[in-house]
């Protein structure tokens, strides 16, 4: 049973004056390095899902670009991410893969966690979805491929949040004690905590 590691990595830091995410640095690493390096050792592959290609992309050998899914030739967000990921996994490994998803802007996230996720999806669950004290983190998650056809039928009916799509295929919630292991750096006071953290 393969396990496929995807890093959503399409959003704008608007808040960081319009810095393409992957690309902040924090502690003299870019944000992509980071997760790359905590989801890779889980992952029989690794793809980085954004609706345009990332030049930066090649100085990560081996790694693929998976183009969001559009709809009207404009992106959807993770939910187009998810689905073009789901696709690929399917279309490349087979209808017995595993998607392990997290953002490229969660640079704390333990590898343990991503294991955890993992595991409850081997054990017959269709996905898993983190959850701390403030609620669900859809964005890290584990999706069996078996989820394609609702999650197809979610989107075309315009139905793109993550948490929405997640309890349509019945994705068990995993409790994670930790909150700021699930960090996303979204504003200055997020950078700050971050690089508080790791100094």
């Amino acid at each position: 049973m393969a396990v496929i590691g995807a890093i959503f990595a399409g959003g704008k830091a608007r808040r960081l004056s319009g810095q393409n995410k992957a690309q902040i640095s924090l502690g003299g690493r870019t944000l992509i390095s980071r997760q790359y390096e905590r989801i890779s050792p889980v992952s029989d592959d690794i793809l980085v899902l954004a609706p345009v290609w990332p030049e930066w992309i090649e100085a990560f050998s081996g790694v693929r670009w998976v183009q969001d899914k559009l709809v009207d030739d404009a992106p959807i967000g993770p939910a187009g991410a998810l689905l073009a990921a789901l696709n690929f996994c399917n279309e490349s490994y087979g209808s017995s893969a595993i998607l392990i998803t997290a953002p490229v802007d969660a640079p704390f996230v333990p590898q343990a966690a991503f294991e955890k996720l993992i595991e409850v999806v081997r054990k017959g669950k269709p996905a898993a979805i983190a959850k701390t004290a403030s609620g669900l983190q859809p964005a890290f998650g584990a999706w069996h491929t078996q989820c394609l056809p609702e999650m197809n039928e979610r989107v075309l009916q315009g139905d793109y949040a993550l948490q929405t799509i997640a309890s349509a295929v019945g994705a068990a919630h995993i409790q994670f004690e930790d909150e700021s292991a699930f960090l996303n750096i979204n504003t200055p006071e997020d950078l700050s905590a971050a690089q508080s953290r790791i100094a």
